[in-house]
């Protein structure tokens, strides 16, 4: 029942992720390229605490991702799991862990391989006991979520940041911090992941001015979530917007502020990192296309189009377009002036036609 629901749920809403994340990692990378990074990465265990904490994020997503759709009145049925015979919850909430795990695992069980092969027995272990860690914990997490289906969990029932001000344009940067915060750190650390990631390799690559485009567009595609979340935020809480006297020019700036407000962390890293490694002009063109790839995320959520069920496998192909613009050294001002335009056409055309979803509906 959780493989046919939660799991079949969760990998049709990130297949654009999971897609591109294949692009980039076998399209760009040969086999024996592949065999070569694990080797060097198996044959150095410090370099296994990266390669785990990327893991652990892929942990805290899929978990971030059942703890909110429990939360939706269709899957109130889920609560069954936790009145089943002991044996039967226990394997059914492994077999779930297991599956939203699988990507990572798969990769595991070649350096687990691979490493055997080289003798590197160490960081077999390593690799063994991270991956063993990573499937039980988050089986006792999912078994008291089971046990506590209608109660508040997490950090947000102790604290709330009332500390941001109670502005329009912090609205859903106030939300996220009080009832989604696992999923905005794990956008952060996503992002910040690539921008300074980036950076540090920046003087072993020549010097290739496209490596500030590329962390760039990786952190932008992380982002994509918080595309969803935003109109869920305004289907749930801001639906009487749209019967406010309200131009679609100030909605479009309102939907600019709010982007601004929450890549904030990126742009000071950005700047940190970058200054003294390439000109104002691709700095500027770096924190404008974080800024437009966040907005478009906001604002396609408005179209028609996203209401398809292939609308993430389009975003996919977006996403791919994007990459290759970056490739092809289109300047990084330019692409954040063309995606900016496109969204405030959007906007400006589907804001007071699209249907928001109710919670019901979702």
């Amino acid at each position: 029942m959780l493989q046919r629901t939660l799991v079949r749920e969760y990998y049709r809403q990130n297949v654009a992720f999971y897609l591109f994340l294949l692009l980039f990692c076998f399209g760009f990378m040969s086999g024996q390229e592949h065999r070569q990074f694990i080797t060097v990465i198996m044959a150095r265990p410090a370099l296994l605490i990266f390669v785990g904490l990327t893991w652990l994020f892929h942990v805290l997503k899929s978990a971030l991702f059942v703890h909110q759709i429990l939360q939706e009145p269709e899957y109130a049925f889920l609560q069954e799991n936790s009145i089943s015979p002991t044996k039967y919850k226990w394997a059914s909430l492994l077999a779930l862990q297991l599956s939203l795990n699988l990507p990572f695992a798969l990769y595991a069980s070649a350096m687990v391989i691979l490493g055997l092969m080289n003798q590197n027995y160490i960081s077999v272990a390593l690799v063994f006991s991270v991956n063993l860690v990573l499937l039980f914990a988050p089986v006792i997490w999912l078994n008291r979520r089971f046990l506590n289906f209608n109660k508040e969990i997490g950090i947000t029932k102790y604290f709330k940041f009332q500390i941001i001000p109670k502005h329009r344009i912090f609205y859903f940067v106030r939300y996220l911090l009080n009832e989604k915060w696992v999923l905005y750190v794990s956008m952060k650390i996503y992002s910040v992941f690539f921008i300074v990631g980036a950076a540090r390799i920046f003087p072993t690559d020549e010097y290739d001015f496209r490596l500030l485009g590329l962390g760039v567009f990786l952190g932008s595609v992380g982002l994509f979530p918080l595309g969803v979340e935003k109109i869920n935020f305004e289907s749930q809480k801001l639906a009487f917007e749209r019967n406010l006297p309200f131009d679609r020019a100030s909605k479009f700036t309102s939907i600019v502020l709010e982007a601004f407000v929450l890549i904030i962390p990126e742009i000071i890293l950005i700047a940190y990192n970058w200054f003294d490694k390439v000109s104002l002009f691709q700095l500027a063109g770096s924190i404008l296309y974080l800024l437009a790839a966040l907005t478009f995320w906001y604002c396609i959520q408005y179209s028609s189009f996203a209401s398809r069920k292939d609308f993430n496998s389009k975003m996919f192909f977006v996403a791919v377009l994007l990459f290759l613009m970056v490739m092809f050294k289109v300047p990084l001002l330019l692409s954040a002036t063309i995606i900016l335009m496109l969204s405030g056409f959007i906007v400006r055309r589907n804001y007071y036609n699209f249907e928001l979803l109710q919670s019901d509906d979702k």
